[in-house]
């Protein structure tokens, strides 16, 4: 696949997304029991790590050299925004990463 400025672009709005959907799935979320619910933990987890993988998307996006496909290969998150199958969006992923945590 050709590096293009398009999917670099696609990249940060699926994790923006994601970013924007764990955030509403925090805010809705029953009040857990603190420390024990891993579903929770798992979107807390989420949240701290999405900001530090768009740091890391914008220094890629600027590394001569390197392709979206390649960050895609040591991307944490493809699976939760559908790049791996292309077939999920980023609610429904979410959904589905949290349900197996």
């Amino acid at each position: 696949m050709r590096n293009t400025g398009s999917q670099w672009e696609s990249l940060r709005r699926d994790l923006e997304a994601l970013a924007t959907s764990v955030a509403a799935d925090i805010r809705a979320y029953p009040r857990p029991i603190t420390a024990c619910d891993a579903q929770f933990n798992h979107l807390l987890e989420l949240r701290r790590l999405i900001p530090l993988e768009l740091q890391r998307l914008e220094a890629a996006a600027q590394t001569p050299g390197m392709t979206a496909d390649a960050f895609i290969g040591s991307f944490p998150f493809a699976a939760e925004i559908g790049v791996a199958t292309g077939s999920d969006p980023p609610a429904a992923s979410v959904a589905k990463a949290t349900s197996r945590a």
